[in-house]
């Protein structure tokens, strides 16, 4: 049982892993469109809450949150803030994951 449950832990970890490292760098083909506002995100995102962009760990592009006056920190959905932004199909990117401030939006246009 703790051979399943391990290979379960490495299996989820690659694939996250992965995925991060995917969302590090944009297409070749992708025009880059500008940077994302997190704090409209926050303010779209989470109407009426109140809550301001924070960053967690200074060391994670993925660490953004908007953060309310009371409770719990909520996750930023960067590709919705990208097409309110900048109009759709856009898409959100970070260019270096161990730097919160590289998220930059694109398209395939």
């Amino acid at each position: 049982m703790h051979k399943i449950r391990n290979a379960a832990v490495v299996i989820a970890f690659t694939a996250l892993s992965g995925s991060m490292l995917a969302l590090s760098a944009p297409p070749a083909t992708a025009k880059e469109l500008g940077g994302v506002d997190m704090q409209a995100a926050c303010n779209n995102q989470y109407k009426g809450w109140g809550t301001t962009a924070v960053v967690l760990d200074p060391k994670s592009a993925y660490s953004w949150r908007c953060k309310p006056k009371v409770g719990i920190a909520q996750p930023i959905n960067v590709n919705q803030q990208c097409t309110v932004q900048y109009g759709s199909p856009a898409f959100s990117k970070a260019r270096d994951p161990k730097n919160p401030y590289t998220w930059y939006c694109f398209n395939n246009k």
